[in-house]
């Protein structure tokens, strides 16, 4: 069939890889043409967005209810259909012989959590828990992960962030130790803590 140049603007005739190489470039696509759907098997885990927050100060609670960390939070808006994978290292400090709990939420919902059990002030199987004892008393390293399917639409922000909680209402401590060093008064300032948002390709 002959290549025909039509009147409507349309070219007929030219048959799959009749076009010379090189002839279509990236500028020449359509934004958004490119769909997941189209890509080769395999090919997907792009990462569309990375933020992070580090603290390096301290702050504590003697809550017995999750209650936010402040400045442990990161915002952002994924696109519809991405997934994010959520990660965060702590550096807790208890006094001996006590325990405190980490809470990962989007937004308002929990989520990396397990099957919640409580009993004899312990809150296990959620995104994070320590318990010192008596030789335990410099602070301890919490490293969590999750892979957060969000659902949101690609035009509203969501937000995560951290809580803790302190099961026997005493001190507990982020970037420093639960008691104060035996050469030292000061336990502050020793460590510091992040929370890293990936948002990627499904």
């Amino acid at each position: 069939m002959p290549i025909a140049i039509n009147g409507s603007g349309t070219v007929a005739g030219i048959s799959v890889g009749g076009l010379p190489d090189g002839i279509v470039d990236a500028d020449m696509l359509a934004s958004n043409a490119v769909t997941a759907a189209k890509l080769a098997s395999g090919v997907g885990g792009a990462m569309k967005q990375l933020k992070s927050v580090t603290k390096t100060s301290t702050t504590s609670t003697t809550s017995t209810s999750y209650t936010d960390i402040s400045g442990m939070s990161v915002t952002l808006t994924p696109q519809s259909g991405t997934k994010c994978y959520v990660t965060y290292h702590l550096v807790v400090g208890i006094a001996a012989g006590y325990s405190a709990g980490i809470q990962l939420l989007r937004d308002s919902t929990a989520i990396g959590n397990g099957d919640q059990y409580y009993a004899n002030n312990y809150y296990n199987s959620r995104g994070g828990f320590l318990t010192t004892h008596a030789t335990y008393l410099l602070g301890g390293n919490m490293d969590f992960g999750f892979l957060d399917t969000h659902g949101a639409d690609g035009s509203t922000a969501v937000t995560y962030k951290l809580q803790f909680i302190s099961p026997y209402g005493v001190n507990i401590y982020l970037n420093r130790a639960g008691n104060a060093h035996s050469n030292s008064t000061n336990a502050a300032n020793y460590h510091c803590s992040t929370l890293t948002v990936m948002e990627v390709a499904a």
